[in-house]
């Protein structure tokens, strides 16, 4: 029996009514059907669904092809681009289409077989300390993987935090797919205060940070050029005295198998000296720079299973910033 340290919380989208009824049950009807096909053929709908998208969404396409430019060089263009646009939808239906196949093709009993992971000393330190911890991690590899792993090897009773799809039968699925495997996800509005007594209990929180901000956000360079970052890890370090520990989980060439990874610890100690002021920007500014330098990394590693379609540097500027906080001690790998 997990002991909850904060109370179960619905996490709801605001859309209700026949319509949305109608479109929920149409939607995991066809997900349903895909995550029961073979792989060779998930894969083959998947590039079909690619295809398609790239035509029909041009906001996200044009979206990646700027950020592919920006990581990769502005030279990039023409066939190779578009390639790696397609590839960018590819990954993303992948994602989708195997939390369905996961759901239905490996067992509860089973799943720690379906996970590679590579521990480091600074990953085993969290896991064993009794204090809570930040577990960070971006857009890279089969994202939806963590959350069946990590309460598993040692980091639950684990908490995230997520903005739920406007249908609201379609949200009560996502949260009933995530607790279902040992995750417990709470509202955004009043979160602070969760988090407080979930790290107080020696509990976790798990947070995906690599997309643009939009309330209050800082700047903070990501593959060079500018842009809107979250500030909640640095509010966590400052707040609550918790390290945060990044990580992945990598898709390999076994389908529904994948590399679990810890690449980097930051701790409230590296944050001394960027204190500015009561507000702690110069710590969520720090903070925000190592989420992005750790997630850039790995997107160097892995740049073919990145979510590449967020449209990550709307309304900042294309200049870099001035050199920012540095370091400051944190450890990477």
């Amino acid at each position: 029996m997990v002991d909850w340290p904060v109370p179960w919380q619905p996490v709801e989208g605001p859309s209700d009514g026949v319509l949305r009824q109608v479109e929920y049950l149409l939607l995991m009807a066809v997900l349903g059907g895909a995550g029961r096909i073979p792989h060779g053929a998930r894969r083959a709908l998947a590039g079909s669904m690619a295809r398609l998208a790239r035509r029909v969404d041009r906001r996200r396409s044009t979206a990646a092809r700027v950020f592919l430019r920006q990581a990769l060089g502005q030279d990039l263009g023409g066939r190779d681009l578009e390639d790696r646009v397609i590839q960018a939808w590819r990954h993303f239906f992948e994602v989708i289409l195997e939390v369905q196949a996961f759901e239905r093709r490996v067992p509860m009993d089973r799943i720690e077989e379906h996970f590679d992971v590579h521990w480091t000393d600074e990953a085993r330190e969290v896991r064993d300390s009794p204090k809570g911890a930040l577990i960070v991690a971006g857009h890279i590899g089969n994202w939806e993987g963590l959350p069946r792993i990590l309460p598993r090897i040692g980091f639950g009773p684990l908490y995230g935090i997520g903005k739920p799809p406007k249908s609201r039968p379609l949200s009560r699925e996502i949260q009933r797919s995530r607790e279902r495997y040992g995750i417990r996800l709470l509202p955004r509005r009043g979160a602070i205060a969760s988090i407080g007594k979930i790290l107080a209990s020696g509990s976790n929180v798990v947070l995906l940070l690599d997309q643009r901000a939009r309330v209050k956000p800082v700047l903070a360079p990501f593959l060079g050029r500018p842009a809107r970052c979250d500030r909640t890890a640095g509010i966590i370090l400052r707040r609550f005295d918790v390290p945060a520990l990044m990580c992945s989980c990598i898709r390999t060439a076994d389908p529904l198998h994948y590399r679990v990874g810890f690449h980097g610890i930051l701790r409230p100690a590296d944050l001394k000296g960027h204190d500015r002021g009561k507000s702690g920007e110069g710590v969520a500014e720090m903070a925000a720079t190592w989420v992005n330098r750790e997630v850039e990394q790995q997107i160097q590693a892995w740049p073919e299973q990145y979510f590449w379609l967020h449209d990550r540097y709307r309304d900042t500027p294309v200049d870099p910033p001035p050199a920012g906080p540095s370091n400051g001690g944190a450890e990477t790998h």
